[in-house]
């Protein structure tokens, strides 16, 4: 049964790349707020963040990212493909 929120910052997409809860918060132009087992992170392409995680690019609201060679895209809502 749904809890009634998060508590904290509403998540737009979420995925489990290499053992870590991934999750996006917000597309701002090509500003990406993303958090990463709770630590959340403001990013643009071509950022790296809590280690292995890189920001390739960001296409209308998807954003794709690198986790070392696997690529993943999260989206918000009503943007995935």
């Amino acid at each position: 049964e749904p809890s009634g929120g998060t508590g904290g910052a509403q998540v737009a997409d979420a995925t489990v790349v290499g053992g870590h809860n991934v999750s996006l918060i917000d597309i701002n132009g090509d500003n990406v707020q993303v958090s990463v087992d709770g630590q959340t992170h403001t990013v643009q392409p071509g950022d790296r963040f809590e280690g292995n995680f890189e920001l390739v690019s960001v296409s209308g609201g998807c954003a794709n990212f690198l986790y070392g060679d696997q690529s993943f895209t999260l989206c918000e809502a009503g943007e995935r493909k």
